[in-house]
């Protein structure tokens, strides 16, 4: 009886509770009606930004910066620090969230729909050999300051070292 229950724990509920979520995707940049950020300074100290509506130029790269979307069980919630949401209202009705997390020097951290995902593909440093790795998350949140306050030129520079950090061609 005991063996049984023992076999019935570690195969049943331990096998599910290990098996990752059905995962939620990214809308298309067309699927995109609306874009609203917000942003917090809590780990960086600048000051937190009101809501703000994400102009349509921008709706691309943001998606692109956190794709391709795999799932990664995240640490503990009391290490991590929520850094940013980002609402895509879709053109079917649909709402996609996204919660930016901090937790380190790693590639962006996020959660889609509450499920727990990092940006997949490379990480590169970025001064090789000399251990040079982006926080990523932190640089877009400094990207998503310098769109909201409408300086294009420090935004496409943060895009560029996320674009690095990822392997990506700057496009």
């Amino acid at each position: 009886m005991r063996y049984s229950l023992l076999c019935w724990i570690l195969l049943g509920t331990g096998c599910k509770a290990d098996r990752p979520p059905a995962m939620p995707t990214l809308p298309t940049p067309a699927d995109v009606a609306r874009a609203t950020v917000t942003v917090s300074g809590v780990v960086s100290g600048q000051p937190d930004l009101a809501e703000f509506e994400l102009p349509a130029e921008f709706v691309p790269e943001l998606l692109g910066v956190l794709g391709p979307v795999v799932y990664s069980k995240h640490p503990r919630s009391e290490l991590l620090r929520e850094i940013g949401r980002v609402r895509f209202a879709c053109r079917d009705g649909r709402t996609v969230e996204v919660g930016l997390v901090f937790f380190g020097k790693e590639p962006v951290l996020f959660t889609l729909q509450g499920v727990p995902c990092v940006r997949g593909g490379p990480y590169h440093d970025l001064a090789p050999g000399k251990d040079k790795y982006l926080p990523e998350v932190l640089t877009l949140e400094a990207y998503l300051r310098a769109v909201g306050r409408g300086d294009r030129e420090a935004a496409r520079q943060y895009l560029s070292l996320l674009h690095r950090s990822a392997g990506k061609q700057d496009s």
